[in-house]
């Protein structure tokens, strides 16, 4: 049930991310064509489009590691081994991988309290408060974690259904 609702979560936050990649383009677009055409930009356009894309790559964080959509470096070595080494590793770096993550969300945290307490606002045309853009790291890494720990999850299950028959099997197609 947990895991459906945070893959369901990660699925929604996909899907708003890649809508605000698409507002972006637009934005950008109708601000070079503005700038072109009329010679009258739209004056905010990168001070959003830099927002935007700080929303797109934290929110969208989590549905890229949900459906695997992430740097991967192993294709050299890691392919090379027998698939219960591969499960294990998946699982250690899943791990390993939690706690920067978890310490990055509560500095986020904490730097975005700031921002708000301090009412630190951007020196544009927008005056933005700065604790709106900054509010989209932690609430991006806040969907990101129990994603991560859905990868953990699915790692100890495949550990749980490997079988002494699938050691064999390995070693007798090497």
């Amino acid at each position: 049930m947990i895991k459906k609702t945070i893959d369901a979560v990660s699925d929604v936050t996909g899907k708003i991310a890649a809508w605000s990649a698409v507002f972006m383009m637009l934005l950008i677009f109708a601000s070079v064509m503005g700038r072109y055409l009329f010679s009258k930009p739209i004056l905010f356009a990168d001070e959003v489009s830099g927002y935007l894309l700080v929303f797109h790559c934290f929110i969208g964080a989590a549905f890229g590691v949900k459906a695997g959509r992430y740097i991967r470096v192993d294709e050299i070595f890691v392919k090379r081994m027998r698939t219960r080494v591969q499960a294990w590793l998946e699982l250690i770096t899943w791990i390993i991988s939690v706690f920067p993550v978890a310490i990055f969300l509560w500095h986020s945290i904490i730097w975005t309290i700031e921002a708000y307490e301090s009412n630190y606002t951007a020196g544009t045309i927008l005056l933005t408060p700065m604790w709106i853009p900054y509010l989209m790291v932690p609430v991006g890494l806040s969907i990101l974690l129990p994603q991560m720990l859905v990868q953990i999850y699915k790692a100890i299950k495949t550990l749980q259904n490997f079988t002494p028959a699938d050691n064999v099997a390995e070693v007798n197609h090497d």
